[in-house]
């Protein structure tokens, strides 16, 4: 028996070196479209989604999973772990529909720096929940978790990478764009269900503001890889906000057909979100604040994937980074974490308004 498991473990090992890398010094310094060209590639080899694990697999595996990797490895591949054994598994947001996009940039005067200035032409986008959703069409229980994972490539250097969701918590309706999303999700009261706790608890072993993404790495190089020259600057938070065509298409009610497939069957290339920043703490839910630096277009439709369910990786930047280089926002971060911490029921950041 043990001969056996050592073989498997073997033949295992020789599967993951034979593989095609997607993080290695010769892929990194290719340019974005290059890279774009073998993930796309990649993608649609196998247009096969993935299921999601069950609840006992998935406690398991974060038992098991150090948090850390999700946040240090650079790589637009899924690292191993067990000595290399296995790939690391995607135990939240385990199904999902890839495209293209890319971010252009809206002209105003935050002067923001990076990718916030030069666009981006060459991302990766990944549409997922970040837990299966049931289909009973209950408002007693939640339906739906819409989350985006953005990796954006660029020429020379590792990819920047962000994601944006509204709560961890789900929403009722099955309307994948009925709110807008955020690289900031509103932290959980201290008597939130024992699942959501634990991903939470689990995140906060790699940070300690688990429910915050930094978007500062978007700010140090441009979509060419040149670096910044001088100070970085960059918004405090991101809303991701559907546009009107999208936000208003979509049934509340159980569609018949899985989230994944009803985006493959329904998205289309031109725009999808408008990007509104938020440039100061103190604003953090004042919409009035907020000014628009971005659009965000499909440039291809969405499509299942095998390699974007099990093999894409999208690094998790710490917002610790991003207070490294404005200290002056930790003392207000703090204290709008531990606001909705201590609230008797979650909070929801408002959404911008549709015309």
């Amino acid at each position: 028996m043990l001969l056996k498991h050592l073989c498997i473990c073997l033949l295992a090992i020789v599967a993951i070196v034979g593989a095609q890398d997607y993080h290695g010094k010769p892929y990194q310094q290719k340019s974005a479209s290059e890279k774009s060209a073998l993930l796309q590639k990649a993608v649609l080899t196998d247009t096969t989604a993935n299921g999601f694990y069950s609840t006992e697999e998935m406690v398991s595996q974060l038992l098991l999973e150090d948090m850390n990797t999700s946040f240090d490895t650079v790589a637009d591949d899924m690292p191993t772990q067990f000595l290399g054994v296995e790939y690391r598994k995607k135990i939240v947001h385990t199904v999902g529909a890839v495209g293209l996009a890319q971010w252009t940039v809206v002209p105003n005067s935050l002067n923001y720096t990076g990718i916030y200035a030069s666009g981006c032409n060459n991302i990766i986008i990944r549409f997922s929940s970040a837990f299966r959703p049931g289909t009973t069409n209950s408002t007693d229980s939640p339906n739906l978790a819409p989350a985006l994972g953005l990796k954006f490539l660029r020429d020379g250097i590792p990819s920047a990478n962000i994601f944006a969701l509204g709560t961890l918590l789900g929403q009722t309706s099955y309307n994948f764009f009925l709110h807008d999303s955020s690289n900031h999700l509103p932290d959980i009261p201290s008597d939130s269900a024992f699942a959501f706790k634990m991903i939470r608890d689990k995140f906060s072993q790699a940070s300690n503001f688990p429910m915050m993404l930094g978007a500062s790495h978007l700010s140090a190089y441009d979509q060419h890889g040149n670096k910044v020259s001088g100070n970085v600057n960059f918004p405090y938070r991101l809303i991701f906000h559907p546009v009107t065509s999208y936000h208003s298409a979509y049934p509340d009610t159980y569609p018949g057909v899985s989230y994944n497939d009803q985006l493959s069957a329904t998205v289309k290339p031109g725009p999808i979100y408008e990007i509104y920043a938020i440039n100061d703490p103190v604003d953090d839910s004042n919409l009035t604040a907020a000014v628009q630096i971005a659009t965000l277009s499909m440039t291809t439709t969405l499509t299942d994937s095998d390699f974007g369910d099990k093999h894409l990786f999208l690094q998790h930047p710490r917002l610790e980074d991003d207070l490294a280089l404005k200290p002056q926002w930790v003392a207000t971060v703090k204290e709008i974490m531990a606001k909705q911490q201590a609230m008797s029921s979650p909070y929801s950041y408002p959404d911008l308004p549709w015309n």
